[in-house]
C-alpha cells in the first residue's frame, strides 16, 4: 500500500505537466507535519504548499468516501478530525482554507462549490466557525492578542 506513492512518482516523473510540482505531490501526499508519514518521513518544513494541499484533499476525500471496511464520515466528522490532527499531522493553514471553502459551500456563496453533488454539506456554518476557532486556539497555543484602539 505505501508503495503507491513511490510507484506513482516514477510514473508521473516521465510526463511533461504544465505544473512542475506534480511528481513531488504524488510522492509526498502521505507525508505528515511531524515526520510520521511516508515514503520519506518528511516534516512540514520539507513540504511545498502544493504537497500540503494535496495531502489535505486526499485525507478529506478518503474520510468522506465509502470504504469496504467502513461507511464514509460526514463532512462535519471529517473536518473535526482534520482540526484535531492539526498542526501535528496537517498544515493548519491548509486546514483553515478547507474550512473556509466548506463554509462557503454551506451558505451557498461559492461560485464553484468544492463539494458539489458528491458529498452533502451536512454541517452548519456556525459549527464550521467553531472548528475554525478551535484550530486558531490550538495554533496560537491559547494566547489571546489584543490590539490597541
Amino acid at each position: 500500500m505505501a508503495d503507491h506513492t513511490v510507484v506513482g512518482h516514477q510514473i508521473v516523473s516521465t510526463v511533461q505537466f504544465p505544473w512542475p510540482k506534480i511528481p513531488e505531490a504524488v510522492r509526498w501526499h502521505h507525508e505528515r507535519s511531524d515526520g510520521s508519514g511516508y515514503p520519506d518521513a518528511l516534516t512540514l518544513d520539507d513540504l511545498s504548499m502544493p504537497v500540503r494541499i494535496i495531502g489535505i484533499a486526499d485525507a478529506f476525500d478518503a474520510m468522506t468516501s465509502a470504504r469496504p471496511y467502513r461507511e464514509p464520515l460526514s463532512v462535519g466528522s471529517a473536518l473535526s478530525d482534520l482540526v484535531r490532527l492539526a498542526p501535528q499531522k496537517y498544515d493548519p493553514n491548509v486546514v483553515q482554507a478547507l474550512l473556509i471553502q466548506v463554509r462557503r459551500d454551506a451558505v451557498g456563496s461559492s461560485r464553484a462549490p468544492l463539494l458539489a453533488d458528491r458529498v452533502s454539506v451536512n454541517i452548519a456554518p456556525g459549527d464550521i466557525d467553531q472548528l475554525a476557532a478551535t484550530l486558531q486556539h490550538k495554533v496560537s497555543r491559547g494566547k489571546v492578542y489584543v490590539s490597541q484602539p
